[in-house]
């Protein structure tokens, strides 16, 4: 979407249900999909927080990952973001993939602190079901993730960023002090949220719901005037309880 068709969306959710001053105001972008004008406009929107998908700041892990931006694609996009006056900014990262080497993520994590975004997510590659690099696993033409491997680049990554004065406050997620992401924060202490637009998902008071999936059934279903709705469950004591505790524990 087109940052003026952001800006819209987000004023929509102001006029209906009234945004906090100063609440955390996130957009979410692939390092080859913005440039500075977009931050900017983003910006004056109403944003104050984006989150660059980095993954790796190596090219061959990139490729691998299906990645089509350059590391250095990657590292003007949080450049660009902070010149625009970002007041928070993530750097998502991806480790434990086949094609990375112990080096490979050395290099990142260096690369990555010396670019000193706020706030730093680093994720696991997990080999989810039904996506291209599933079925080259199960063809036998790439090696499964190892998770000793990616236990080793767990502890590189607390090492490193710790160093750096990142705090990791979450299992994936460090940051400097009062920099956490609040959203987080909220998700792992059982809190409630709203959800808008299609395949969004909203906890109130032990009661999820969540939105059709697909843009187009959303869109046919506001404008034919139907709910938008696909699903709710009340959590019993019991579940929200063992949620907690699921929560809790990250």
């Amino acid at each position: 979407l087109a940052p003026s068709a952001l800006a819209e969306i987000l004023a929509a959710i102001e006029d209906c249900v009234g945004i906090a001053a100063g609440a955390e105001v996130t957009a979410e972008a692939n390092p080859e999909t913005v440039n500075p004008s977009v931050f900017e406009d983003l910006v004056r929107a109403g944003f104050n927080r984006f989150s660059i998908g980095v993954q790796s700041l190596v090219p061959g892990v990139l490729t691998g990952l299906g990645r089509t931006h350059s590391p250095q694609i990657a590292l003007d996009a949080l450049a660009a973001a902070r010149r625009a006056g970002a007041g928070n900014l993530n750097a998502d990262l991806i480790y434990g993939s086949p094609w990375e080497h112990a080096r490979d993520w050395a290099a990142t994590l260096e690369g990555i602190v010396e670019a000193s975004p706020d706030h730093i997510s680093a994720y696991a590659l997990t080999v989810e079901e039904g996506t291209p690099l599933a079925t080259l696993v199960a063809g036998g033409r790439v090696p499964d993730v190892d998770p000793d491997v990616q236990a080793e680049r767990f502890e590189a990554a607390e090492e490193h960023l710790g160093a750096a004065g990142y705090r990791r406050y979450e299992i994936s997620n460090w940051a400097r002090p009062g920099a956490e992401s609040r959203h987080n924060l909220l998700y792992w202490s059982a809190g409630d949220y709203l959800g808008f637009g299609a395949g969004a998902h909203g906890h109130v008071a032990g009661t999820r719901s969540w939105s059709v999936r697909l843009p187009r059934d959303f869109i046919a279903a506001v404008t034919e005037g139907r709910t938008t709705e696909a699903g709710r469950e009340v959590l019993s004591a019991d579940g929200r309880a063992g949620e907690a505790l699921m929560l809790g524990l990250r």
